[in-house]
């Protein structure tokens, strides 16, 4: 903004300003006037800060911990929000939440388990885990590495009991 010099107001409608060889200084009426100018542009600035902090927010950061893929809802995110700069952190495994309640990133995706407290959660989707194993030398027989393993051995107790696992050559 340039600075600009008002010598007559006209919704004002008197002089503000006296200007002769040495420079320019206020009237009466420019003095009575400056402390309400003054606190009116005070006013708007807070007005414009006011209205600023209730916008939509111009930066997102999408927070996230190693091996999850994130490229595809960044670039969702950016097309619905085409105003908005989203950026991508990587975070460390136990720093989502800290990143969250700190207010480093705005979303955050991550596995859980870890403390949920004060955050809302929103599963995106559930992981299909499974065992791959080397295939066994010839002449080795293949041992089945769930065996004795807790849930495993929960979920299919009646069956063990009718064919017990043993051991399988491939």
């Amino acid at each position: 903004m340039r600075p600009v010099t008002i010598t007559r107001a006209p919704s004002v409608g008197t002089r503000l300003f006296e200007r002769d060889t040495r420079g320019t200084v206020l009237t009466p009426a420019g003095e009575a006037f400056l402390p309400e100018a003054l606190g009116v542009l005070s006013a708007a600035r807070a007005a414009a800060a006011s209205a600023r902090a209730a916008a939509v927010p111009e930066r997102i950061i999408v927070g996230h911990v190693a091996a999850l893929l994130v490229t595809p809802a960044v670039r969702a995110l950016r097309a619905a929000r085409p105003h908005a700069e989203v950026r991508t952190l990587h975070l460390g495994w136990r720093e989502p939440r800290p990143a969250l309640l700190a207010r480093r990133v705005d979303v955050a995706v991550a596995r859980l388990p870890f403390p949920t407290e004060g955050l809302r959660i929103r599963p995106l989707y559930d992981e299909l885990r499974v065992l791959l194993v080397a295939r066994p030398p010839p002449g080795r027989p293949f041992v089945d590495p769930t065996r004795g393993h807790r849930r495993q051995r929960d979920r299919g107790r009646a069956r063990h009991r009718e064919h017990p696992p043993r051991a399988t050559a491939t």
